[in-house]
């Protein structure tokens, strides 16, 4: 996995998109620490062989106080 900050990312981004089309992988870092703050990978790689457009399996809910229920959350995206 590379390393990339933003800056470079912003000028590139197109390039990356293609790369990662292509099953690479970057780590996104931030600031002059570079912490890195995402990373930025394959959906294919992510969905271990689930369809891609069945993207509500990809989420999962995790017990909370919320009154809205998964179905109310959903309709929201």
């Amino acid at each position: 996995m590379d390393r990339m900050n933003i800056g470079v990312l912003k000028k590139n981004f197109s390039k990356v998109i293609e790369d990662v089309r292509n099953g690479k992988e970057y780590l996104v870092v931030y600031g002059r620490s570079e912490k890195p703050v995402a990373v930025i990978s394959p959906v294919e790689k992510k969905c271990k062989n689930r369809d891609v457009l069945n993207l509500p399996d990809l989420f999962r809910f995790a017990e909370h106080d919320s009154q809205m229920t998964e179905e109310e959350f959903l309709g929201l995206l």
